[in-house]
């Protein structure tokens, strides 16, 4: 296949699920727009109708049997309503700079069109969850279908997104997480050229060129730009975006408030509020954030001198009345009919103090890996210690409230290892790395103010010559890069995971519904397991499988395909073990369906691999 071939050839079906998310995107901004009126924060649109539409879904749903098809379609006339009052009012929908940074990114998107779910989390929940949605049009619950997706209670925030683009374009739009996720980024990099305006002052330099060191500045520049996480349906992502506006507006509406305009200060405070019931709605560990970020909010509006805090108390039904509401709501909910068992604190006596120097150094190497970001925020807390001692000015408040979270949540990832994960995971510091990423867009923000402010006040005249080179430079970047790393931003084309795939779609006309099928898999981590899953929804069911820690025998082998009441089983990689234990002679490198009959397995076909001999052998 050419490079075209691999990497740029969406279906038909692919790009009208692309177009189905701008338009959902679209509406989503709307309904933000008309919520948030003249003075709101028109970066924050987007973000504000998704919340909107997130406490309808989740309040409709757990209190009446209403389909969730009826609540789309009435979400969608108000869309169309909102669009047509915003135009009346502001002679525009989208923010200004949105459509040209969505012209520059189209290269970007493109690209993603044609993607398709490739990461163990996809599999494990979040692409499960928006299939459940879809196909019984309401949340799992009293008279509805039991989910297979690993956490039915988490919050529906992020697979509403995906049900509400798969509802319009007719079928599942499995890559809606990867090509949204592009949108949430414009409207991240619309709050950073703000800042950037807000510092530099460069309202009257190329458009173009800002539109592109906008989106440059929360991808490539951000410090924290994961490919793997960001482009997938994951729920980090929408994270650290909501973080970053939820600060940003909390820090705005204390600005207003010092300079009296307390109007613009009551909208800010609106718009945080539904944001910050957005923010509660995408993961359950999300309230742990909330708390931080309120309090680098509190404290920035207790240091800074003009502020009346009886005003900002005022602002703080507004900024969290919504979240309560929902995250209270769907609590109750859950309790009654979704328990899910989360992860709880230890009693003191069975903290894993013993662990706490291994995890500290784990952590430490983790930080000189990353030390662009860990070097960034840790500049950042201290400017907002600074801050906190003496007023510095509106970057120092906004630094407080950087500080505030990545001290705050850093410390609670730390307590989290000794007295909620377990011995396997604290001293490996599980996911460190990924939980920092929900902090990246707020420091990124914060940092790219930061520097505004720096060039135009120390640099400016000496360099202001360059920017008409670094304005061209950073357009071409944006246009250029998707097209020159498809390879690496195309991380779903990978030999064995499009193997496996095409293999679950064929084993589904080769066993009768109702099937229970055990995965083999000795060779791996148990990723395949979850994807094949995945692949037999709606035909057969995993019964289980066998993964490299599982360290099985022949006889454990029997034991579990017996005691599991498998009626298949799909080898995927082999050994020994597995040989023996199923009787069959297996060829070696191949994937292979087994059927039970009676008390021995017999072969249905097989699989060969194509082009590698054993899956681990290809990079993922």
């Amino acid at each position: 296949m050419s490079y075209l071939e691999t990497y740029f050839s969406p279906t038909l079906a692919q790009l009208l699920g692309a177009l189905c998310v701008l338009v959902v995107s679209l509406g989503l901004t709307s309904i933000g727009a008309a919520v948030g009126g003249r003075n709101r924060f028109v970066a924050a649109d987007l973000l504000c109708g998704w919340a909107v539409v997130v406490l309808v879904f989740t309040l409709v749903g757990i209190t009446t049997p209403l389909a969730f098809t009826s609540i789309a379609v009435a979400m969608a006339a108000v869309g169309v309503a909102c669009m047509g009052y915003v135009w009346h009012r502001d002679r525009r929908i989208l923010p200004p700079l949105a459509g040209k940074i969505l012209v520059l990114t189209g290269p970007l998107l493109f690209l993603l069109a044609a993607m398709t779910p490739s990461q163990w989390d996809e599999y494990s929940h979040w692409l499960l969850a928006a299939r459940y949605l879809f196909d019984f049009d309401g949340f799992p619950g009293p008279g509805m279908p039991t989910g297979i997706m690993d956490f039915p209670g988490y919050p529906y925030g992020s697979p509403i997104i995906t049900y509400l683009v798969s509802r319009l374009a007719g079928h599942l739009v499995e890559n809606t997480g990867a090509i949204f996720h592009v949108i949430l980024l414009v409207s991240m990099a619309l709050a950073v050229i703000d800042l950037i305006n807000r510092g530099a002052q460069l309202e009257k330099r190329s458009s173009w060129s800002l539109a592109a060191l906008g989106f440059l500045s929360v991808t490539l520049f951000s410090t924290t730009f994961v490919q793997k996480v960001i482009f997938t349906a994951y729920a980090d992502l929408p994270t650290s975006v909501a973080l970053a506006f939820v600060a940003l507006l909390g820090w705005m509406a204390v600005e207003r408030l010092a300079d009296d305009d307390r109007a613009k200060a009551r909208t800010y405070a609106l718009q945080l509020g539904l944001v910050l019931a957005l923010f509660v709605d995408i993961k359950p560990a999300n309230v742990t954030l909330l708390a931080f970020v309120m309090a680098g909010i509190s404290l920035a509006a207790l240091r800074h001198p003009k502020v009346p805090i009886g005003g900002f108390l005022k602002l703080l039904p507004r900024m969290l009345t919504a979240a309560i509401v929902l995250f209270v709501g769907w609590k109750i909910y859950t309790t009654l009919h979704l328990p899910y068992g989360s992860m709880a604190v230890r009693s003191f006596d069975q903290w894993y103090f013993s662990y706490l120097g291994q995890t500290l150094s784990t952590i430490v190497g983790i930080m000189v890996r990353k030390g662009m970001y860990f070097g960034m925020m840790f500049v950042l807390s201290l400017i907002g210690l600074a801050a906190l001692m003496r007023y510095r000015g509106s970057f120092g408040q906004l630094a407080i409230i950087v500080g505030v979270c990545f001290a705050g949540y850093n410390l609670f990832l730390v307590f989290s290892y000794i007295a909620i994960f377990g011995p396997g995971s604290g001293p490996k510091a599980l996911s460190y790395w990924r939980y920092n990423m929900h902090l990246g867009h707020l420091g990124a923000a914060c940092a790219a103010f930061g520097l505004a402010l720096f060039w135009r006040r120390s640099v400016y005249e000496s360099t202001r010559n360059w920017w008409p080179k670094t304005g061209l430079a950073a357009i071409a970047l944006v246009v250029i890069l998707p097209l020159a790393f498809a390879p690496k931003i195309r991380f779903d084309v990978r030999a064995p995971k499009t193997f496996v795939k095409t293999v679950g779609l064929e084993m589904r006309n080769l066993m009768p519904a109702g099937s229970r099928v055990f995965v083999i898999d000795p060779l791996s981590a148990g990723f395949y397991a979850k994807l094949m899953r995945y692949q037999l929804y709606g035909v057969a069911r995993l019964a289980g499988d066998i993964q490299a820690s599982s360290r099985i025998t022949p006889v454990d082998l029997r034991d579990k395909l017996a005691k599991t009441g498998s009626t298949h089983a799909f080898v995927h990689t082999q050994n020994q073990a597995v040989r023996d234990g199923l009787g069959v002679d297996l060829k070696a490198h191949n994937a292979h369906l087994l059927v039970k009959q009676g008390t021995t397995w017999q072969l249905i076909k097989s699989w060969p691999y194509p082009g590698y001999l054993q899956p681990q052998d290809i990079p993922d």
